[in-house]
């Protein structure tokens, strides 16, 4: 078995962001029913929040929110595991293919992508 690393902020530069608080915020969103949410399975992909820290020379650092999905491969008690499906607009320290470890709480979106294309992207991610 895999040991998850979950990205932060502080060390990774990014993280997932957590929706479930993020919807008690006055700016609500909408998320997948929990029902959905327990019952994803590999083969699927998922829309999340990643939180990006950029740093511009001379300016402070800033975190932005960019949405982006990720190939779900795994799923356990515990997380999830997947891959990520596209290139992030913001930052180049990031790229199609990289592994991401989550949670139900970090989903935004559940879509079920052609099976060949699945399997396509995730021979091209090198997943054993």
């Amino acid at each position: 078995m895999i040991e998850p690393h979950f990205a932060k902020l502080e060390t990774d530069f990014w993280e997932l962001e957590n929706l479930i608080l993020r919807q008690q915020q006055p700016e609500k969103i909408t998320l997948p029913e929990p029902g959905k949410l327990k019952n994803i399975q590999p083969g699927q992909a998922v829309k999340m929040v990643f939180l990006l820290v950029l740093q511009q020379q001379g300016q402070d650092p800033k975190i932005i929110r960019e949405k982006m999905w990720v190939l779900v491969t795994e799923v356990t008690a515990g997380y999830l595991r997947g891959y990520l499906d596209n290139q992030p607009k913001s930052t180049a320290d990031m790229a199609s293919g990289m592994e991401v470890f989550f949670l139900p709480e970090n989903i935004l979106e559940i879509s079920f992508p052609p099976q060949e294309y699945f399997e396509q992207r995730i021979r091209t991610f090198g997943e054993k």
